[in-house]
């Protein structure tokens, strides 16, 4: 619904404008009549949003570290630089200067918009742990046993389309190399251009 009232854009995280220096998480954004939080600007501001079940895997029993916080289970896919200076892209979703189109992804159905990503420090509202890549979840921040919530080395996908795939981050690099060896995820499901 986002991206349908927004040029196809999905909900960047990050700065408002520079003169204002308020940050604002992709979650706020869908708290502003999408997921039925009805956020104010002034509670995007704060920093404990109010809870919303929907961003709260069910099988998430990590323990946040501090009981104001809200949890969110799910982050989005770090739009990181890759290239050199003068072929740089952004191979993934979300930066914090903005959030893809839907329309220029071709393989939507094959391409990582947001995952499982159960740790302590990922919370409404908060920058922290918001977007992230690859390389992230293969270093599976804290306890493995807790990080990996379905399987070990499994989650939980929504690619570009709205689908949601059950697979290991080992699949998500299609054979072409180990995420665990490399950071490299041009060409991969965290590869917008592909």
């Amino acid at each position: 619904m986002y991206a349908g009232d927004n040029d196809s854009r999905v909900p960047k995280s990050g700065n408002t404008a520079p003169d204002e220096g308020r940050n604002i998480t992709w979650d706020d954004r869908l708290g502003q009549g999408y997921d039925g939080r009805n956020l104010s600007d002034g509670d995007m501001t704060g920093v404990w949003p109010a809870q919303s079940d929907i961003y709260i895997c069910p099988v998430d029993d990590v323990v946040r570290s501090n009981a104001n916080r809200k949890i969110r289970s799910y982050t989005m896919n770090q739009a990181n630089a890759s290239g050199t200076d003068s072929d740089s892209r952004y191979l993934g979703m979300v930066s914090n200067t903005y959030g893809k189109s839907t329309t220029e992804v071709n393989k939507s159905s094959e391409t990582v918009l947001m995952f499982d990503y159960p740790w302590a420090g990922n919370n409404l509202g908060a920058m922290n742990r918001g977007v992230r890549s690859s390389a992230h979840m293969a270093a599976a921040e804290g306890d493995a046993s807790i990080f990996w919530t379905h399987e070990y080395g499994e989650a939980n996908f929504l690619m570009v389309d709205g689908s949601a795939k059950a697979m290991s981050l080992m699949q998500t690099f299609l054979g072409l190399r180990s995420p665990y060896e490399s950071s490299d995820e041009s060409d991969t499901m965290w590869d917008s251009f592909r």
